[in-house]
């Protein structure tokens, strides 16, 4: 993830707001079709990040990293295996847009973890 991520803070936007009337028209429709799915992904994120000290935002996009990092091994075969085989690992980090520098994050389950052993 990356610091003041837009669609996270879409997704947080969104919870937070009344559903929107349905557009008129296919052409805006279609335009916009990608963005349900979007906040399809990253809403249990927002949900999992209640609760959690400081900032909102930043709250969000480490859940999102988490969630994330659970969904690349829940969603692929060949993953799953190569973490149970100790052969990779997930590794969960926000970028600092100012710095260049990864806020690695410990809270990403170890099953869960990327990194490349060979």
């Amino acid at each position: 993830g990356h610091e003041r991520c837009g669609a996270v803070k879409a997704t947080l936007d969104a919870t937070k707001a009344p559903a929107p009337a349905p557009a008129a028209g296919h052409a805006a429709e279609a335009h916009h079709s990608h963005i349900p799915a979007l906040v399809k992904e990253i809403e249990p994120a927002i949900w999992a990040a209640k609760g959690r000290t400081g900032p909102e935002l930043d709250a969000c996009i480490e859940s999102n990293v988490e969630h994330s990092a659970g969904q690349i091994t829940s969603r692929s075969d060949i993953i799953r295996q190569f973490v149970a085989d100790g052969k990779v690992q997930i590794v969960g980090g926000v970028y600092d847009l100012d710095t260049g520098r990864v806020n690695w994050l410990s809270s990403v389950p170890q099953s869960a973890y990327v990194r490349v052993r060979r």
